[in-house]
């Protein structure tokens, strides 16, 4: 069950990264989420 948690959690991170990638490319301001 832990195991599962772990996996989504990684999968979630993932995807946040992927859109913070997509998000603050081209981007002259800092977001704090594209440090």
């Amino acid at each position: 069950q832990e195991h599962q948690a772990i996996d989504v959690l990684l999968a979630e991170i993932d995807i946040y990264e992927l859109f913070a990638f997509k998000h603050c490319r081209g981007r002259k301001s800092k977001l704090a989420l594209c440090e």
